[in-house]
């Protein structure tokens, strides 16, 4: 985020969930575009590129795009404990796919 200019690439205050609605056929080959470069670049990431970062990522250029998103951030069920957070549009995942079942959602 620091890279792409953000000036709150540190702070959870970039996003605020957008609910979903239905998009055109041009957002929604933008969002696929997304989902590939952020998939792409966390390959190439020379550090751990974590899910919230992943989310982070996506929120900033779904915000430039203009396109509407959900923004989740949730605590495994079970013994252990294991945060995460995923960003959907329209039902798709955009970056850290899961199974939604598995955790508590704390937004």
């Amino acid at each position: 985020m620091y890279f792409l200019g953000s000036s709150k690439a540190f702070s959870e205050r970039i996003s605020k969930s957008i609910p979903s609605k239905n998009i055109g056929e041009e957002q929604l080959s933008e969002v696929k575009d997304i989902t590939f470069a952020i998939t792409l670049a966390n390959k190439y990431i020379p550090w751990n590129n974590r899910c919230r970062h992943q989310a982070w990522q996506a929120i900033y250029l779904l915000n430039r795009a203009g396109i509407p998103y959900e923004y989740h951030v949730g605590v495994k069920k079970g013994n252990l404990i294991e945060g995460h957070s995923w960003v959907k549009v329209i039902g798709d995942f955009v970056s850290g796919v899961c199974e939604e079942n598995n955790y508590y959602s704390i937004n």
